[in-house]
């Protein structure tokens, strides 16, 4: 018999592994990019100073490269899932990351060197050779492992940021959902979430990344988008009107609305402050 209690944290995994699905298919389409650039790049380099070097060989190279990071990326999407970066614990962190970098770059040199000794012998009959008298395998470690640790460090960055991003939708489309069914509006307000009823809300200004709010008499620096406050506004039912790019005014608030000249008004509010009021949303005044 399935355990109903269990159903919303298998759909928050399922929802998990979706964006981790998402974030690694951007970075696939990245390496991708980055092949076609690189391939391109060194064949016209050499062209460029006149050595002759078969178009095949750049193409193989790169493709080894992009091939190996494919069930990479899936490790490494697994890997930050798993020690999510956070200010606690950072001495422990930062050595788990730096053994996950040098594994990141082991395993992508390993298997594009034995995907390029493959293909030179499948295609050429010849042997690939990834070290040489004037390259020693020190040289050729530390060369690629620069080159991984930025791409380590690029695609972990990647992961968190669309985590991060995902997170942020779940919480506005919580917060719209919480507005609809108590007609009161979410807040982050620095550490802290309020919630006010979306009636006492006066007026609302942008203020750089911050939306301050009056309600009550109470000032309050919110940080949202004036899009996202007035969604969660309008689902919660408040007559808010948006008078300006940069402002919002509770209808039922008006005490008059004055010309300003050049379809422009000044909204004046039964508290006596003023809110300016643009020709582009001018009609939304009624």
């Amino acid at each position: 018999m399935l355990d109903r209690t269990s159903l919303p944290l298998r759909k928050a995994l399922a929802d998990d592994a979706r964006i981790d699905r998402q974030a690694v298919l951007i970075a696939i389409g990245i390496v991708f990019a980055f092949t076609i650039v690189n391939s391109l790049s060194g064949i016209t380099e050499y062209r460029r100073i006149g050595v002759e070097a078969p178009s095949s060989n750049f193409w193989i190279y790169e493709t080894s490269s992009l091939v190996v990071h494919v069930p990479i990326l899936f490790a490494l999407s697994w890997f930050t899932r798993r020690f999510p970066l956070t200010p606690e614990g950072w001495p422990r962190l930062a050595l788990v990351y730096a053994g996950g970098a040098l594994a990141y770059s082991f395993v992508h040199v390993v298997g594009m060197v034995w995907l390029r000794k493959a293909a030179f012998a499948l295609f050429f009959g010849e042997t690939y050779r990834f070290v040489s008298a004037d390259r020693p395998l020190a040289v050729e470690a530390v060369y690629e492992f620069r080159k991984d640790l930025l791409a380590f460090v690029m695609f972990v960055g990647l992961f968190a940021l669309w985590r991060s991003r995902a997170e942020a939708m779940r919480e506005r489309d919580a917060a719209k959902r919480e507005a609809s069914e108590t007609n009161r509006i979410t807040l982050k307000c620095g550490g802290r979430t309020i919630f006010l009823d979306a009636a006492s809300i006066d007026y609302a200004k942008a203020a750089g990344n911050y939306v301050e709010i009056v309600a009550g008499g109470k000032t309050h620096l919110a940080r949202i988008t004036m899009a996202a406050l007035e969604e969660q506004l309008a689902g919660a039912g408040a007559p808010i009107v948006r008078t300006h790019r940069s402002w919002l005014v509770n209808r039922s608030k008006i005490a008059e609305i004055i010309p300003a000249g050049d379809g422009d008004v000044t909204v004046r509010l039964k508290s006596g402050e003023e809110a300016p009021g643009s020709r582009r949303y001018r009609e939304r005044l009624g």
